[in-house]
């Protein structure tokens, strides 16, 4: 039987309203798919602030208006996050009409949502309306995620107010598969968010974790290699949620309690959303006199991998570039009423990490901490994260589905 053509056009959503852990993701499974589809074009559609992590690529993205999600405002409400002469709702009704007019014009056979099923807020409504589920002559539809979400049920609005799409409309009814780029002993998708729904579960694939690269890939980029002067070094990345100035002025203080031939050198890595008064805030604290400063870099695990210690978020994408390069870490989870950063930080080994909460780690003595992670031996990273069989079992899938046409 003669094998169904490739899809021509492949459509990717990623809204990208906290940080930037869902671009590298995404990056990362279309590079394992393209390897496979190299007469496929790709389209992303991004509220990200970095689509040099696609570009960079050679992947045509499309920059939507950007917003945040507010997590440490009451209500955890979403705003505008530069445009603030506008409200959020014009935002939002801008971002809608850009992706409508994208999928006419690109026209994609298959359309790839990550993480919120139908965008936030519903803004991706359309792309659920020209799913071939509701009509036959539509693209595939297909879903990405993490596994371990922060909301239950991952619907951002109610499915009446998701526009093209017919009352009471089952969002989830419309996939025609679902990829977790998790374990699903880590995370059960089906179980813990969509009802345990039967019908679902031939359609939920659980491909594992995903990371960018892995060690052997790593090759010393000229911005790590500059940033890189001297050893050992402490690597900070700690985001831009939660305690962020009181965390940087109890750990930098800590470091400075080291002796010096023990700690080298500290590099705190700026998060790119991080407010420029917060950013000032934490770069003038007396204890940063001696501490460089580097804005977002996207080759993070470059870093990792010529660190000594990382202290460092729970986030998805971070926890597996230390599975990768094996580095030791204090990982201080942020505090969501979920707890997901703390579920992935139980992923790691007790002699990988130290995990600390936020109050813990400014109660407690990190000095004695990071001494001891000092201390411990650097074991190389023997984890391998296979994009490439990811991308080879979504493509297969695309293949099948496209017979069934």
């Amino acid at each position: 039987m003669p094998q169904a053509p490739d899809p021509r056009r492949v459509l990717v959503y990623t809204h990208n309203s906290i940080g930037l852990g869902h671009a590298v993701r995404t990056m990362a499974v279309i590079d394992g798919m393209r390897a496979l589809l190299p007469g496929t074009d790709f389209l992303v559609l991004s509220g990200g602030s970095a689509p040099s992590i696609f570009l960079g690529e050679g992947i045509e993205t499309i920059k939507l208006p950007g917003v945040r999600h507010a997590l440490d405002a009451p209500g955890q409400p979403f705003r505008p996050r530069y445009l603030r002469s506008l409200d959020r709702d014009a935002v939002f009704a801008w971002r809608g009409r850009l992706i409508r007019e994208c999928l006419e014009a690109f026209a994609p056979d298959v359309v790839m949502i990550e993480h919120a099923l139908a965008g936030l807020r519903g803004e991706a409504a359309s792309l659920l309306a020209g799913a071939r589920r509701l009509d036959p002559s539509g693209h595939v539809l297909v879903h990405l995620s993490r596994g371990i979400y922060r909301d239950k049920p991952m619907l951002l609005a109610p499915a009446a107010e998701y526009p093209g799409l017919p009352p009471g409309t089952a969002v989830t009814a419309l996939y025609d598969a679902f990829y977790v780029l998790e374990d699903r002993a880590a995370a059960d998708v089906n179980r813990e968010f969509f009802g345990d729904a039967a019908e679902l579960e031939p359609r939920i694939n659980y491909l594992g974790r995903i990371a960018a690269r892995n060690v052997e890939e790593l090759n010393g980029d000229k911005r790590v290699a500059e940033l890189c002067l001297s050893r050992p070094l402490i690597l900070l990345s700690l985001g831009r949620h939660g305690r962020i100035l009181e965390l940087h002025a109890c750990l930098l203080a800590a470091l400075g309690r080291l002796p010096a031939a023990l700690v080298g050198e500290a590099l705190v890595v700026l998060d790119p959303y991080l407010s420029r008064e917060q950013a000032a805030a934490v770069q003038a604290l007396p204890s940063a006199a001696r501490v460089r400063f580097t804005p977002f870099v996207p080759c993070l695990e470059e870093i990792m991998a010529a660190a000594a210690v990382v202290v460092c978020r729970a986030g998805y994408n971070s926890i597996n570039e230390l599975l990768v390069t094996g580095k030791p870490a204090l990982v201080i989870p942020e505090g969501h009423p979920s707890r997901e950063q703390e579920r992935r930080a139980g992923i790691l080994s007790e002699r990988q990490v130290a995990v600390l909460s936020e109050q813990a780690c400014l109660d407690g003595d990190p000095a004695a901490v990071l001494a001891d992670l000092l201390a411990r031996p650097v074991c190389p990273g023997t984890v391998r994260f296979d994009r490439f069989a990811v991308g080879r079992r979504i493509v297969a899938d695309l293949r099948r589905l496209a017979g069934e046409t």
